[in-house]
């Protein structure tokens, strides 16, 4: 299940504008904050930090004190998705708080992301068990935490996007922390 994100008035508002955006109405320049504010039934605050979000996002571009911000609809172009295969040292990994976050982050970000149902000490760090599991569970990409030089020398030498979270990774041609 995705995880439930609460959006503050700002956050709101700024997802209302790039929606409305998204689908051409409101033309090749932003209205004015004080235009927004009273059509939308916010305070003025709420709408400048709302085009503030929209200006780090790169949807809007700022022309200058007392002029309309530009809309740039490149800043809205999608992200491709991509299916995140987590997988984890011990099965209580699951619940660390960091792992959680982890999953919860690349959700927000709009992927899909699973903890594998057999984790490293279930298949005894065996690359041949993990072979296995990573051709039924067909990731596009994986993050392992924690994994033996044998596991990740395997996953290096596949032609898949991977991150190691700690792990014995040094010497081994691979992306971690």
């Amino acid at each position: 299940m995705q995880e439930l994100r609460i959006l503050n008035a700002s956050e709101q508002v700024a997802e209302y504008l790039k929606d409305q955006l998204l689908r051409g109405e409101l033309g090749r320049k932003m209205p004015g904050g004080a235009r927004l504010a009273r059509e939308l039934g916010v305070g003025r605050m709420t709408v400048e930090v709302a085009l503030s979000l929209l200006e780090k996002a790169g949807v809007v571009v700022p022309q200058g004190a007392g002029k309309r911000r530009k809309i740039d609809l490149g800043g809205l172009k999608e992200i491709p998705s991509l299916s995140v295969g987590i997988l984890l040292y011990a099965p209580s990994d699951s619940m660390i708080h960091y792992n959680v976050e982890l999953q919860n982050s690349l959700m927000r970000a709009g992927h899909s992301a699973t903890f594998l149902p057999e984790t490293l000490v279930d298949i005894k760090m065996k690359t041949s068990r993990l072979a296995r599991l990573v051709n039924e569970h067909r990731a596009e990409a994986w993050i392992v935490a924690s994994g033996s030089q044998g596991v990740l020398e395997w996953f290096a030498s596949q032609d898949l996007p991977v991150f190691a979270v700690a792990g014995r990774r040094r010497g081994v041609g691979i992306a971690g922390t």
